[in-house]
């Protein structure tokens, strides 16, 4: 058994590619666990302020409209 440890700003490369995953905002853990269960669209939002939605697989990101405060 190998153990493998990335750290990565890579969100599609993590997605695709790790079994577990830690997102981390500014040094806090916001999610950790399965990668499909921990890189949700809602906790990318959160962290990286991008929408972000699955399709076919893949991470697919876009630029949220500015709210308003």
């Amino acid at each position: 058994r190998r153990i493998i440890v990335l750290v990565t700003h890579d969100l599609e490369l993590a997605y695709a590619h790790a079994t577990q995953t830690a997102l981390l905002d500014r040094g806090r853990v916001i999610r950790h666990g399965p990668t499909h269960d921990a890189l949700t669209p809602e906790a990318i939002e959160a962290v990286y302020q991008v929408g972000a939605e699955f399709h076919e697989g893949r991470l697919i990101f876009a630029r949220l409209a500015k709210r308003k405060s």
